[in-house]
């Protein structure tokens, strides 16, 4: 019985997973955390980004912000 109850759980998880990625796809306007999950960048990593102006941002108050676009772009344009 605990087997089956962890095995339901574990597809929960997994689909609810997928939704988010599917989410996260359709979103247009992305928060660090997001950008995080989308490049696979640490956080850390993003933060210095942006401060040298590397990675495309907005700043509105204290938050950052990234168009998916122009974030897919900038991945895209250091093709070796």
């Amino acid at each position: 019985m605990e087997n089956k109850v962890k095995n339901i759980s574990e597809e929960q998880v997994k689909t609810l997973l997928n939704i988010e990625a599917h989410l996260l796809a359709k979103k247009t306007v992305l928060n660090i955390d997001e950008v995080c999950r989308f490049t696979g960048l640490s956080k850390s990593h993003v933060y210095k980004l942006t401060c040298y102006h590397k990675i495309p941002f907005f700043k509105k108050s204290k938050h950052l912000f990234f168009d998916r676009i122009e974030v897919e772009n900038w991945l895209m344009s250091s093709r070796q």
